[in-house]
């Protein structure tokens, strides 16, 4: 069955000749598998980061990243904020 999903779809992960490695791919990969969420493409794209010697903490920043950039889109528009004043959302934070 998963052949027949994959059928002309191109193995954007696997591809040697991509700009992307593997290495690269498996945590972006698994960041959106977590959110989406899909439970096989969690597992699957955990192990290839694993394989990738992805470590510990990098596997749980590809998920805790977009989760955060969830949460706070969904805030954002929750609140109807306004897209004007988008360009401080990307200004640097001043450190106390």
């Amino acid at each position: 069955m998963l052949t027949e999903l994959e059928a002309g779809i191109p193995d954007v992960v696997g591809d040697e000749d991509a700009a992307l490695d593997a290495e690269t791919k498996h945590p972006v990969a698994l960041g959106v598998a977590a959110r989406i969420p899909c439970e096989h493409c969690t597992y699957g794209h955990t192990i290839g980061a694993e394989k990738g010697d992805a470590s510990e903490q990098e596997i749980k920043e590809s998920v805790a990243v977009p989760a955060q950039a969830r949460k706070l889109s969904t805030m954002l528009n929750r609140l109807q904020y306004d897209t004007e004043k988008k360009a401080d959302l990307a200004a640097p934070q001043a450190s106390n």
